[in-house]
């Protein structure tokens, strides 16, 4: 069960971690767009990514949370200070990236509706929260490297 967990976890976080850029560079592209159509084009690139998001944010706690058990029989009592730290990393990266799922559908209706300005103005918070969801991940992995394999 190990290996599966440990899969699951691996796999979710690439998942996350890729969808999280896909849709970055969706948006960016999105925001520079000249025209309407360019911009509904790079929109759509950002839905198609939105899927791994959305899958790696499921799956990386959730065998995070198998793993803990697995390996240390609690999730809080027993388990290494790594543990605490980066759950709480992925806590705050999965609250942020939730943020901004939602607000990518009210951007999504602005762009509908043509309010080209207020899509820009959009894009321009989404960018800072995912920004912020997307430096928690690979401070996880560091967070690991040091606390547990460091010294």
């Amino acid at each position: 069960m190990l290996i599966l967990w440990r899969l699951v976890h691996t796999f979710g976080f690439l998942f996350w971690f890729a969808g999280l850029i896909g849709t970055t560079v969706g948006q960016a592209s999105a925001r520079r767009a000249a025209d309407v159509e360019a911009r509904r084009g790079a929109w759509s690139t950002v839905r198609r990514f939105q899927i791994w998001e959305i899958l790696g944010l499921v799956l990386t706690p959730l065998g995070g949370l198998f793993l803990a058990v697995t390996i240390y029989g609690h999730v809080f009592r027993g388990s290494p200070a790594f543990v605490h730290i980066k759950l709480l990393l992925v806590i705050i990266a999965a609250v942020l990236n939730v943020v901004v799922i939602l607000q990518r559908r009210k951007a999504d209706a602005l762009l509908r509706a043509g309010d080209q300005m207020a899509f820009g103005n959009a894009l321009r918070r989404i960018g800072m929260l995912e920004g912020m969801a997307t430096v928690m991940l690979p401070a996880a992995i560091f967070v690991v490297m040091v606390l547990k394999y460091g010294g």
